[in-house]
């Protein structure tokens, strides 16, 4: 059985104490008055169940409002029609929904009737006043009905837009994780390619490869089972490494460092002060357009410049090879690069350097 809730039960205690008083003050000590308070009563300790029975509960209070104006033809009380009036409420509120809830109000407005006129006098005024009592109520409780009802509907309306969000962004992680395992993979195969046509000639710079390789590999392994962590519990974000970082950017220069490929990088400002997505995202965008560099670009000399202002992260990546040869248009390249930078509602610029080669320079806002 459900649990009554307390302020119900408080509430039909207390109309249940008026009517006890009413009862004792207008005592008679025949047998039918006993008999109407007792209806009375029951009516209002049934309202402790006016929200999961509420046409029952109606019906009784109707009742209990009714029996003591016939039996004792009084009609100064004003526990009955306070039973009533909430019955009436709850009836509209927590009922069936119109029309299966007029019946029971028609029941109510009927009681007002016989009350009112209990003493077969003809009071049209205080007749009136019951009814308009009894329609106020019942109408205050189909606005609250439907007030709470539109709660509920903005309720899971919310909750399914926050399922679609999350959905989204865990989209969004899945392809960025992707991206990382996709270029690092790339990174590997190149670095193994490269020791392996240096272990004859120069066995350090091989080893050297070779050491990038195992570290990528790692990286990527990691990446790996975030991803699929990812995509087996919501929650699994909380085990994961942590993001990788633009303070960590000598580790990515060491993994993408080639025979052939001279690597500069500057930094100036403040790393501390970057907000750890905007952090994540120019990292990205640094590795990303490196990749590109080991892929498409053919060149000697690549250079990255992070600047951090109170304001701003700038990056600028450039290299002095083939130009239009450089990174594509097509995949989840540039176009990615364009993604994490519109996250932030930043600027970004990609294309030929009118002093050779390609460029690639973004602009990330440090404060919201």
């Amino acid at each position: 059985m459900r649990r009554v809730p307390r302020a119900d039960a408080a509430l039909a205690a207390a109309m249940a104490a008026l009517a006890c008083g009413e009862a004792i003050g207008y005592a008679d000590g025949s047998p039918r008055h006993l008999a109407g308070s007792a209806v009375l009563i029951a009516g209002a300790v049934a309202l402790a169940w006016r929200r999961t029975a509420p046409v029952p509960v109606a019906v009784l209070c109707s009742v209990g409002l009714t029996v003591p104006v016939l039996v004792t033809r009084t009609t100064e009380t004003i526990g009955g029609p306070l039973v009533m009036m909430v019955a009436v409420y709850s009836v509209a509120a927590y009922g069936p929904g119109l029309p299966w809830s007029l019946l029971p109000a028609g029941v109510a407005g009927a009681a007002s009737v016989i009350r009112t006129l209990g003493d077969w006098g003809a009071d049209w005024v205080s007749l009136g006043i019951g009814l308009a009592m009894m329609a106020g109520a019942f109408a205050l409780g189909l606005v609250m009905r439907r007030q709470r009802h539109e709660t509920a509907r903005a309720e899971r309306a919310r909750e399914e837009h926050a399922a679609e969000a999350v959905a989204a962004e865990r989209a969004r992680i899945a392809r960025d994780l992707h991206d990382v395992v996709a270029h690092a993979i790339s990174v590997i195969v190149l670095q193994a390619r490269g020791g392996r046509r240096m272990l004859a000639v120069d066995p350090d710079q091989s080893r050297a490869a070779f050491d990038a390789v195992e570290l990528l590999a790692g990286q990527a392994m990691t990446d790996m089972r975030r991803m699929l962590g990812l995509a087996r519990t919501p929650g699994a974000g909380a085990d994961l490494a942590p993001q990788p970082s633009l303070r960590h950017l000598d580790a990515l220069i060491d993994g993408l460092s080639r025979p052939g490929l001279r690597l500069v990088t500057d930094v100036t400002g403040d790393l501390a002060g970057v907000p750890p997505g905007v952090d994540v995202a120019g990292y990205r965008i640094v590795q990303e357009s490196l990749t590109n560099v080991l892929r498409h670009a053919g060149a000697s000399t690549a250079s990255v410049a992070v600047r951090v202002s109170p304001e701003r992260l700038e990056i600028e990546v450039a290299d002095d090879g083939a130009g239009s040869a450089g990174p594509s248009a097509t995949g989840f390249g540039l176009v990615g690069m364009r993604e994490r930078v519109s996250l932030y509602h930043g600027t970004f610029d990609a294309g030929n350097d009118p002093r050779g080669g390609f460029r690639v320079h973004a602009c990330l806002p440090v404060t919201p």
